[in-house]
């Protein structure tokens, strides 16, 4: 990814990111986008049409119970 790309998304994202950092953080990006690309095209697949994300959130109990 080129270094403007990722200055540009960090800068979107509200986070500082020093110039000696770009080359690194944009080489990493690269590999989650092209790992993201390839979920998406594997779910996109007739095969996985009926597939659907399951989310919990589960908290533990308040200390003494509900509240």
């Amino acid at each position: 990814m080129p270094e403007s790309t990722t200055r540009a998304l960090a800068a979107a994202a509200d986070l500082p990111l020093g110039a000696d950092r770009e080359a690194l953080v944009g080489e990493q990006l690269d590999a989650w986008l092209a790992a993201a690309n390839e979920l998406s095209r594997k779910m996109s697949a007739p095969e996985h049409w009926m597939v659907t994300p399951v989310s919990v959130f589960a908290h533990p109990e308040p200390p003494g119970g509900e509240q």
